[in-house]
């Protein structure tokens, strides 16, 4: 080799070989020595498979490097495992390329050598790391899932709880009115009874006198002086008889007065709970909204680093990358946003069973018609018929249901993407004698082995190479069926289409 092109060698960072055509080494330069432990002088001229005790002496590594020079041919990636006495075993990635020697002609083999091993690593960490993101979504997912029944649960128990105590209390209300009332008519009626008995007494008693009087003037007169204190005597005794009677009957009226004010005081007290308890809930709701807005912000922020950082290597450093670091940085840019379109799928999805439901009588044809409409303007390409049953209503709530078929629909478009010429209709049927709505096409359908798993937060049937798709579609259609009382499910075939299958019942329960 010229000493020029000898030098060009010997300044590259990656350890290289220049081997002839029978594969012995040529020259080998600085970092290859100081990576592999050995010596130029001590292993140029000798075979590649000889030097460094055989460890290159590899059947796959034979077979590729003989036919650099015959096919004028280069292997662009080739991973290498070699055990090195002192680093341990590494992973090699190794290309060769053909070169002729300016002085005689002669073919030769440049082999350069790059140490994958800590890239694999990161890549392998990287994926770690990949996992036990979605795991933990995962598992937020189903802690915000089980959240919400509770205190779904825990809202009913106490409504139900609170107007049973509430209709009770109305009823021992009544009952303590009703004995007050004819407590006060009995106490009454015997009051005006003895008084009258009293006056008729006395009435009797002056007649008696009167006659005695006319008998005997001085023995009436005495006897009637007696008669007359007993008299006064006896109104005295009729009034004390009806002052009692009227204390008694106004101490037994300021009793059940007691009675009244302590059962409205026990109304106000379970007023106040099913309050405070209301509050609880609503401060629950809010309470998980704020984590999940928490959760979107904390995983949002290092993407659009990691997303930023990769686009400004791609656009201010792209001279300084061979072509298959670019690759690595696309693939790194396509991941985070991929992640990010998780994250925004997963705020939608528990949007769905938050806020209030409105429904109505929503006309689920024109809306099928306008969502597909949608769907054929981002793609105007393609060759898809669309038929929807006409005059299909339903008791729902308008947005969600809107929401249902976006999901229904694009996934019907996206599974017949691979059919020159597709097919998919919106229609009613009845299963068991209960009315039902599905979405069919004729796509590449699925194994109904698998049937289970259509429905679950990214689950997926199909890899990302032939359909994208982040696996939160359908997990929402679920949801906004099931807050209204129905029920989802799939039939498919696997390259003959599916079906997706959906009821809605009315606001009493009615299919």
């Amino acid at each position: 080799m010229r000493a020029f092109s000898r030098s060009i060698v010997d300044t590259v960072r990656h350890p290289l070989l220049v081997l002839d055509a029978n594969l012995r080494v040529v020259a080998a330069n600085p970092p290859f020595c100081r990576t592999f432990g050995s010596s130029a002088s001590g292993i140029e001229g000798h075979r590649l498979f000889e030097i460094d005790a055989g460890r290159w002496d590899q059947p796959r590594l034979r077979t590729l490097l003989s036919e650099v020079i015959p096919h004028d041919s280069s292997t662009k990636v080739f991973e290498f495992e070699y055990e090195c006495p002192r680093l341990g075993r590494r992973v090699l990635e190794l290309n060769a390329s053909n070169l002729v020697d300016d002085e005689d002609g002669r073919s030769m083999i440049l082999l350069s050598i790059e140490d994958q091993t800590e890239r694999g690593l990161a890549r392998d960490e990287l994926l770690r790391s990949n996992n036990e993101l979605e795991h933990r979504v995962e598992e937020l997912e189903q802690k915000g899932r089980e959240l919400a029944q509770s205190v779904e649960t825990t809202r009913q128990q106490t409504l139900l709880q609170s107007g049973m105590k509430i209709a009770s209390l109305e009823q021992q209300a009544r009952d303590l009115a009703d004995f007050v009332e004819g407590l006060r008519t009995e106490t009454q009626s015997q009051a005006d009874t003895k008084i009258a008995l009293l006056v008729k007494k006395a009435k009797d008693l002056a007649v008696f006198v009167e006659e005695l009087r006319k008998g005997t003037r001085s023995q009436a007169e005495t006897e009637i002086a007696a008669l007359g204190q007993q008299a006064r005597d006896l109104a005295v005794s009729v009034e004390a008889v009806r002052e009692l009677t009227l204390a008694h009957s106004n101490s037994r009226i300021a009793a059940l007065g007691r009675s009244e004010m302590l059962t409205s005081k026990l109304n106000e007290g379970l007023e106040r709970s099913v309050l405070e308890r209301t509050r609880q809930l609503e401060a629950a709701n809010l309470e998980l909204e704020a984590f999940c807005f928490s959760v979107s912000h904390d995983l949002r922020t290092p993407l659009r680093a990691l997303d930023g950082f990769s686009r400004e290597l791609l656009e201010s450093h792209a001279g300084q990358l061979d072509e298959q670091g670019m690759h690595y940085l696309r693939r790194v840019r396509a991941g985070t946003q991929r992640m990010g379109n998780l994250i925004d799928d997963l705020l939608k999805l528990s949007r769905v069973t938050r806020g209030e439901m409105r429904r109505e009588r929503v006309d689920l044809t024109a809306l099928a018609e306008t969502v597909f409409a949608g769907l054929r303007d981002l793609e105007p390409g393609r060759t898809v018929s669309f038929t929807a049953r006409p005059g299909m209503f339903a008791e729902c709530d308008p947005t969600l249901m809107c929401l249902a078929l976006e999901n229904l629909l694009a996934n019907a478009w996206k599974f017949t993407s691979k059919k020159p010429v597709a097919a998919i209709t919106f229609d009613e049927t009845e299963i068991e004698g209960q009315p039902a709505f599905v979405v069919r096409d004729d796509g590449a359908g699925f194994d109904m082995a698998y049937a289970g798993k259509l429905f679950g937060a990214f689950q997926r049937l199909h890899s990302d190479r032939d359909f994208a798709g982040t696996g939160i579609g359908l997990a929402t259609v679920q949801r906004i069926v099931r807050r209204h009382g129905g029920r989802v499910w799939a039939e498919g075939v696997v390259g003959r289409g599916a079906a997706l299958f959906f009821t809605m019942p009315g606001p009493e329960g009615d299919a």
